[in-house]
């Protein structure tokens, strides 16, 4: 990546990743087809592969008895840290406010 310092964080990642996916001569955005299923599976394939993305154990029961407490925030548009992998690494998250 010549101008990576000019360069948004979501094409350096994604960058990245493809390189790492599908070698390091691969170039998302003349190689990656979003179009095409098979390119999808493939690409979720190798995430599930080299274990990007998989969420942690989301066991905070030691925290919760000891009354302690977690607040997580994350923007819909940060290309680093996505809002869906947040909601899986806590499937019954609570609303701000709202009490069991």
């Amino acid at each position: 990546m010549a101008n990576m310092q000019k360069a948004s964080s979501g094409y350096v990642i994604a960058s990245s990743l493809a390189k790492v996916f599908f070698g390091p001569h691969y170039d998302v955005l003349k190689d990656f087809n979003f179009n095409d299923q098979k390119q999808l599976d493939a690409w979720w394939q190798a995430t599930d592969r080299i274990g990007f993305g998989a969420p942690y154990s989301a066991n905070l029961q030691g925290l919760s008895k000891s009354g302690g407490k977690v607040i997580m925030w994350n923007g819909v548009s940060d290309p680093c840290c996505i809002d869906t992998g947040t909601e899986r690494l806590l499937p019954r998250r609570r609303k701000v406010g709202r009490r069991r």
